[in-house]
């Protein structure tokens, strides 16, 4: 017996030459469109003989179209610009956004996502913390469309989008060594998150590669700022070669500078610092904060697309995107001139 494969909104939008979004519009009446494209749409959709079954899908469950959004703080800049780029989407897609904080918890985390499935939303998007497997069965169990953002689960059940952390660790370590660099540096806010273990996997793993010989070292901030710095210290103090900084986020990168300041150390010179992310204040210190700049409008852009198919009934295959992130080195990474002392 022959299985014919229902059509999908995605069908839709490309039959008709036009955004999911805008189909979406369409089909909900969420925004007013042009006469010319609900004309589109409406062809289309009589064309492939689509079946619009959202609308009487939220009913059945009593959900409204409002979208959460579960993130671990809002501190650093990435998190914090990725929250914007939702809230500008829902808005203009006709969908609000209710937003929980995890506190980088999972047993916090497992209880604020309870309390948004307990709101009825129409789809999840979420950060997960270091260990999200309590979290990812109540999802699942529920039967909500959920989309996992910037930290790879390895659950099969969700898509996922972030960047290329292997990638671009990889990319930024051998820029480090190009420059000089046979010492290098990375803190990290927890090891064990997923992301924190591709970047420390590629610079180890580069590292290896690299002739003459390259010390890395890796801590974690800890939760003492004040133990951190004195740790942060103790190893810049050492009389050793130039050492390069890399640090994982804003908030590392803030508490790096006022220990580097207090030290009144040579930074940039036998000290270079290069951060993920890219604060508002990047720029304005000096030397200029370089940064690897993520793609946090593609991210916020491409998940929400998965998310919106999963919400019109899509059953297409799991998908698990990495966008592309990019290096900027400004002043704070110097060109080491000394040959390392071994």
């Amino acid at each position: 017996m022959r299985i014919v494969k229902r059509p999908t909104i995605t069908d839709v939008a490309r039959t008709a030459g036009v955004s999911l979004g805008s189909v979406s519009h369409v089909l909900n009446g969420t925004t007013k469109v042009s006469t010319a494209l609900r004309a589109k749409v409406e062809a289309a959709v009589q064309a492939l003989g689509y079946e619009h079954n959202m609308l009487a899908h939220a009913q059945r469950r009593q959900r409204s179209p409002v979208v959460g959004l579960s993130v671990p703080h809002v501190a650093s800049a990435y998190l914090a610009a990725l929250i914007d780029s939702f809230e500008e989407i829902a808005a203009v897609r006709g969908y609000q956004l209710m937003q929980v904080l995890t506190r980088r918890d999972p047993e916090v985390e497992l209880r604020r996502v309870r309390e948004l499935l307990r709101h009825r939303v129409a789809g999840l998007l979420l950060v997960p913390t270091v260990d999200p497997s309590a979290t990812l069965e109540l999802i699942a169990a529920s039967g909500t469309p959920a989309v996992l953002i910037d930290r790879p689960s390895g659950d099969g059940r969700f898509d996922e989008v972030t960047f290329d952390n292997h990638r671009i660790m990889t990319e930024a370590v051998s820029q480090l060594i190009g420059l000089g660099h046979y010492r290098i540096l990375f803190i990290v806010e927890a090891r064990k998150l997923s992301i924190s273990r591709q970047r420390i996997a590629a610079l180890h793993e580069r590292a290896a590669a690299a002739v003459p010989q390259v010390d890395v070292f890796v801590m974690e901030v800890g939760d003492d700022p004040a133990a951190y710095a004195q740790r942060l210290t103790q190893m810049l103090e050492e009389p050793r070669d130039p050492i390069a900084v890399i640090v994982s986020n804003s908030v590392v990168a803030s508490r790096t500078l006022r220990v580097l300041q207090t030290m009144g150390k040579d930074y940039p010179g036998r000290i270079s610092l290069l951060a993920f992310e890219e604060p508002d204040w990047a720029e304005l210190t000096s030397p200029q904060l370089s940064v690897i700049r993520q793609p946090v409008h593609g991210i916020a852009r491409e998940a929400w697309e998965l998310l919106l198919r999963r919400m019109h009934g899509e059953h297409s295959p799991v998908q698990h995107l990495e966008l592309r992130a990019e290096i900027t080195l400004r002043g704070s990474v110097r060109k080491v001139t000394r040959k390392p002392s071994r």
